[in-house]
């Protein structure tokens, strides 16, 4: 929520106020308080690029049921606990795989292929701790069907070498309950943002997606009235998915919610609608700036009077004081992507 109040736009008779330097200072401040806080909290596992590397590998080959895979990830002594309640061991996982193997795809037979999301990687000498969300997608026939999964896994570095030893598998809500329907949506939500894009330059500061819906956006320039017939569509079906029972679910379905109005409120907007401040700000931000007497604001400034130092004008003063915290247009993404970068490493 931080970088979004920070980046929020404000408009007045149609001329913006807002202001791209202290925008870059919310932002990049949020962004070292992140990394700092997570820092405090998480130290960095040394192996952890190394495990993560690993099990992005296995992942990628549980989808071919390869057997060698399966033999280098799983230690000898392992204790697997399926999404299903089931307890069995490595012995037991390659005879299964070593069957599936041994059969010949057919051409309509569906495909699986298996992602991770969220990884986190505890180590404690030669013990780590890895939890992740599994992200298994099933397609057959043209359509997908997604599964996820909390796992968790016990690994023992041996003779150089990281393997599974204990297993924990967690099923969550998928996709005949709400996460299948609000994948869709939240696909399509993000391929609307784009195409508002190309109507409205400021509408999309980054994106960092699948680079051919970027290049869809720009080749078709879907229309402001199908942008928002669409979203409209999106937000009315959305809103009859019932609340899923988890808290994570629960937030993404609110703020999709949320975030389909504002993309209805920006086309109206686009296409000629007036709103004035506060309506501006509670279409396109689900805020309204509270209202407070004079005195308030005078007793903030006299407490940065106090706080910010030097001579002259207390504008001068705070603007010689947030130079530093300035960085270079120039040098913007490397240090954006190296910041996102550790944010991901500790988390």
């Amino acid at each position: 929520m931080l970088l979004g109040t920070c980046a929020m736009r404000f408009r007045r008779r149609g001329h913006s106020e807002y202001d791209p330097v202290m925008t870059l200072r919310c932002v990049v401040a949020s962004v070292i308080t992140l990394v700092c806080a997570v820092s405090a909290e998480n130290p960095p596992a040394p192996d952890a690029a190394e495990l993560t590397g690993l099990l992005k590998e296995f992942l990628a080959g549980a989808g071919r049921n390869d057997v060698a895979m399966h033999e280098r990830f799983w230690a000898d002594e392992l204790i697997y606990t399926s999404s299903s309640g089931q307890r069995i061991g490595k012995a037991d996982i390659l005879r299964d795989v070593r069957a599936e193997a041994a059969v010949t795809p057919k051409p309509n037979d569906p495909v699986t292929t298996y992602g991770a999301e969220e990884i986190r990687i505890k180590q404690y000498g030669t013990t780590a701790i890895v939890a992740f969300r599994l992200v298994g997608t099933t397609e057959k026939d043209g359509t997908k069907e997604i599964k996820n999964y909390l796992n968790t896994g016990t690994f023992l570095k041996r003779d150089g070498k990281w393997q599974a030893i204990s297993w924990q598998a967690t099923a969550l809500p998928n996709a005949k309950g709400a996460n299948g329907p609000i994948d869709h949506i939240a696909q399509h939500y993000v391929q609307l943002v784009l195409a508002l894009g190309q109507h409205d330059p400021d509408y999309v500061d980054a994106f960092y997606g699948p680079a051919e819906w970027k290049t869809a956006a720009e080749q078709k320039k879907k229309p402001l009235d199908a942008i928002g017939t669409e979203a409209t569509q999106l937000r009315t079906e959305l809103e009859k998915i019932p609340t899923p029972v988890d808290e994570m679910g629960r937030l993404r379905r609110e703020y999709l919610v949320k975030q389909l109005s504002a993309l209805e409120a920006r086309v109206r907007m686009l296409k000629g609608e007036r709103l004035n401040f506060d309506e501006e700000s509670r279409s396109l931000y689900d805020a309204v700036a509270p209202t407070f007497p004079e005195s308030h604001f005078q007793n903030i400034l006299n407490r940065l009077e106090a706080r910010i130092p030097g001579a002259g004008p207390l504008w001068q003063r705070y603007e010689q004081w947030r130079k530093p915290f300035i960085i270079p247009k120039e040098k913007l993404d490397p240090v954006f992507q190296l910041a996102i970068k550790e944010c991901r490493a500790r988390t």
